[in-house]
């Protein structure tokens, strides 16, 4: 009876003690001094494996012991773990059921042995054994009796440990899933993002080292590296830890990366590491792997296990989805921002080409340009000369967009330019030619049509640079005629010739001078020059701006916006 005591005493021990590696060598303490045995240790049951494994052995050769796993079913102990039944076995040699190989690896001799299975609500977590009594009588059923005693007291300190620990845990992923959750609210930059979401596992997988690797849009090379550690490495995408991953899609969580042939790769070319167990986990979105999240250099070269596996895995892919939130969060701002610059450079290209001069003696002038996006490639200029002259130029830049727009800005540079030495069409387009020969990139080039009005004379004289034919309109014939000239587009050859060539027009004459996109198919257009014809018979006792007013409206009605090339018109009435 004088064991009872000091069994209540052992179990109020247990049952205050927190710390899981102090509360198992507790419970092999206490069966070793309650009944009196050379040796005891706890097999836990690992349910992935199936195996039992020698947690803590308490003996002379524990240190050999240690970490070695029986199947359940295999020796005593591993029948005890697959039938839940007590053993008293006297003579172990005489048992087929025990196994010699621990003693064999060990140098530890067993010559009897107890085992009473370790269970939670009747479910089996392991085995309390002792061996070699120090009894003259060997063990005895009181001994069996004891020991199930304080396997029974174990389980319930185990089992309240496993809830406590688990409920901490669970604690502190919920708090790190938070703290992510809060981060996207703070910034918008990527880097720092990530950082914030580092500290945060740090805090709850205590890992010394953290890091994130995401992927470029290609998912090919990397396009962020945030790391813990100040000291950036180059990161090798084909032949490291977290390339396995990428490739495969599957986490990997690795106990001793020098046990394992496979992961001889490029972990340890990067500097030292305090612990040889390593945890990656793939970011997916949608299942394509974006990036990878790895940490390392747990405290005192603890492994990782299944709970930072988990916790890994769910902020991986919670990062995954916030990582894409915040970039079409960026996407979104950068289209405002340049959907507002290319408002403001819409704004000042039509400005620029909405100017007519006032004061042109003889003629009504009106124009109108639109381009297919916000900037377009087509511009008018109308220049006043001296003598009753004036000029208009019509030019169409290839392609769309902002590229065209900024080429037609140097074309018309160019012409502004080279108009203040020399106003003969001719002469002029292979000035200009020149200069957008010099800023020509990518194979870019301009169609250009240049005439030179002068009112006293009654004469149009006018060149061509590949631009399509232009109309005049006779108001006494009621006729159309076109007026043509050959040449190439301008930037096409350095040095290039253009035929001039020159026509004469009465009162009540309409000029009317167009880009392509107006009424070429291939542009586009639904609208044709026989429609032009009709407008401008129509409207010839109108002005110039109702003319090119008309024409427009019926172009926006007619025509899809998806299908639309840059589009301009002036109309010049002759009076």
């Amino acid at each position: 009876m004088n064991k009872y005591p000091k069994l209540i005493e052992i179990m109020n021990k247990i049952n205050s003690e927190m710390n899981f590696q102090d509360l198992i060598s507790m419970i092999i303490d206490s069966a070793k001094d309650l009944i009196g045995v050379e040796g005891a240790s706890l097999l836990l049951i690992d349910r992935e494996t199936n195996e039992l494994i020698f947690d803590i052995v308490i003996s002379e050769k524990g240190e050999i012991i240690r970490d070695r796993r029986l199947k359940i079913g295999e020796g005593l102990a591993g029948h005890v773990a697959a039938t839940g039944e007590s053993v008293l076995i006297s003579d172990v040699d005489g048992d087929d059921r025990f196994c010699q190989d621990i003693d064999r690896s060990s140098g530890f001799k067993t010559r009897d042995l107890i085992a009473v299975p370790v269970m939670v609500k009747s479910v089996r977590i392991g085995v309390l054994e002792a061996v070699n009594s120090m009894s003259p009588e060997g063990f005895v059923p009181n001994d069996l009796m004891m020991l199930q005693y304080l396997a029974d007291a174990a389980a319930v300190a185990i089992n309240n440990r496993e809830l406590v620990v688990n409920l901490k845990n669970r604690v502190d992923e919920l708090t790190c899933i938070y703290e992510i959750a809060q981060s996207i609210y703070f910034t918008l930059d990527i880097e720092v993002f990530l950082g914030k979401i580092l500290h945060a596992v740090n805090r709850v997988i205590r890992a010394g080292r953290c890091s994130f690797v995401i992927l470029d849009e290609r998912c090919e090379d990397v396009k962020y590296f945030v790391s813990t550690q100040e000291k950036k490495f180059p990161v090798d995408l084909d032949n490291s830890l977290m390339g396995h991953v990428i490739r495969t899609g599957d986490p990997m969580l690795v106990y001793n990366i020098d046990d394992d042939s496979r992961y001889q790769i490029s972990m340890h070319r990067v500097g030292e590491y305090r612990s040889k167990s390593f945890l990656c986990v793939p970011m997916k979105l949608r299942d394509r792997v974006i990036g990878v999240l790895n940490v390392t250099d747990k405290p005192r070269g603890d492994i990782f296990d299944s709970f930072d596996l988990r916790v890994l895995s769910t902020i991986a892919n919670q990062v995954a989805e916030t990582y894409e939130n915040v970039m079409l969060q960026k996407r979104d701002i950068e289209r405002e921002i340049m959907e507002k610059d290319l408002a403001i450079a819409a704004e000042i290209q039509a400005m620029a080409l909405s100017g007519i001069p006032e004061g042109i003696r003889g003629a009504d002038i009106g124009a109108f340009s639109m381009p297919a996006h916000s900037v377009g490639g087509d511009f008018y200029e109308v220049s006043a000369l001296a003598g009753g002259r004036f000029s208009i130029a019509v030019a169409d830049v290839s392609g769309k967009g902002i590229t065209a727009a900024l080429f037609m800005n140097s074309v018309r540079n160019a012409l502004r330019f080279e108009s203040a030495q020399c106003c003969e069409p001719g002469e002029l387009l292979a000035r200009v030619n020149k200069w957008v020969y010099r800023e020509s990139r990518s194979g870019m080039f301009c169609t250009f049509f240049y005439c030179l009005v002068d009112i006293d004379r009654r004469e149009i004289r006018y060149a061509s640079a590949g631009h399509n034919n232009q109309v005049c309109y006779s108001e006494q014939r009621d006729s159309f005629s076109m007026l043509q000239a050959g040449g190439r587009p301008l930037g096409i050859l350095e040095e290039s010739v253009f035929v001039e060539r020159t026509m004469t027009f009465d009162r009540g004459d309409i000029l009317l001078l167009f880009t392509d996109g107006l009424v070429e198919k291939e542009a586009g257009s639904v609208f044709s020059i026989e429609d032009l014809h009709e407008i401008a018979r129509k409207d010839r006792n109108r002005s110039a701006s109702a003319l090119v007013t008309d024409v427009k409206e019926t172009v926006l009605k007619e025509t899809t916006a998806a299908a639309r090339d840059d589009v301009t018109l002036i109309a010049v009435k002759f009076q």
